[in-house]
């Protein structure tokens, strides 16, 4: 952990440069968290599984909940941070353990796509990928990087190391904990100012499904006061639904599945709402009025 500052310190902001990672919103705890974590990688750890930090330490066992808010996990049920949660932790621990917490999902998304290499010196493995894209986002960020400037330096260095292969893969993982397209992170120096978002851009929607999804499910009545109908005319299997407010916050998440589904909104305050349906690896949106 401590030597995974030196590697983010001598990084940021260029080699000229020491003491770029002293702004609230930097995630420098988190990157030696990520360094800690794929050093020490049980083979038999899956992305579900709880990593932690500091259990020697603070006298846990290994399998111990560490000094950290919550243990690393895919699992949202296990670690369930999103980017607004960085404005209630601490900085710059609990801050960086958000940031480390998007990283790790991105570790084992990249896994899924290209499998795991036991060799860390290997190119070709997931695990190989995922390194290489954080560390060479790291060069690429500016000095005192909020979390959307660390966002887009990945993305960078996906274009640059792998021709923008894994952008998408990328989007969806930073979208799945609130640093999506629409996220904004306000002023890098202060912690508080920043606007969650869980979409993703344009260019990672399938566009043919995403015009059939306009003409062909239907969400009604509109306004909507107590249920909201949702039907499928595609015969579309719905996985899994999301709504946000027009500020990107979550205000319901629900893994119910079919091809028509109702949905009770009584308690939501009036105003308009994103739903965003999942089906199989696609995610498409649509609006809605309650009211």
């Amino acid at each position: 952990h401590e030597y995974g500052h030196g590697i983010s310190n001598r990084l940021t902001g260029g080699p000229l440069l020491v003491d770029c990672l002293y702004n609230e919103e930097q995630a420098g705890e988190g990157w030696s968290d990520f360094f800690a974590l794929i050093m020490t990688n049980p083979t038999n750890a899956t992305a579900n599984s709880e990593r932690a930090i500091g259990n020697f330490v603070s006298n846990n066992s290994i399998t111990g909940q560490g000094i950290r808010p919550y243990p690393y996990s895919r699992d949202m049920n296990i670690n369930p941070f999103t980017y607004g949660d960085i404005q209630s932790v601490s900085i710059p621990h609990g801050v960086g353990s958000v940031w480390c917490t998007m990283i790790w999902d991105l570790y084992w998304n990249m896994i899924d796509e290209y499998g795991n290499s036991n060799d860390l010196l290997a190119s070709d493995g997931g695990n190989n990928k995922a390194i290489s894209l954080v560390v060479e986002g790291m060069r690429m960020q500016s000095c005192s990087p909020g979390f959307v400037d660390s966002r887009d330096a990945i993305l960078a260095a996906d274009d640059l190391l792998f021709d923008g292969l894994n952008s998408c893969l990328i989007w969806e993982t930073f979208a799945r904990r609130g640093l999506g397209y629409n996220a904004n992170q306000g002023s890098s120096s202060f912690v508080g100012d920043e606007i969650e978002s869980f979409d993703l851009p344009p260019s990672c929607l399938d566009v043919s499904v995403k015009e059939m999804l306009a003409e062909d499910f239907h969400v009604f009545p509109v306004p909507s006061k107590q249920i909201l109908q949702i039907s499928n005319a595609q015969n579309m299997e719905i996985e899994s639904i999301v709504i946000f407010d027009l500020s990107g916050k979550q205000v319901f998440e629900t893994n119910i599945k079919g091809k028509d589904v109702q949905l009770v909104i009584a308690d939501f305050e009036d105003g308009m709402y994103l739903l965003q349906f999942k089906s199989g690896s696609k995610t498409f949106q649509k609006k809605f009025i309650k009211g």
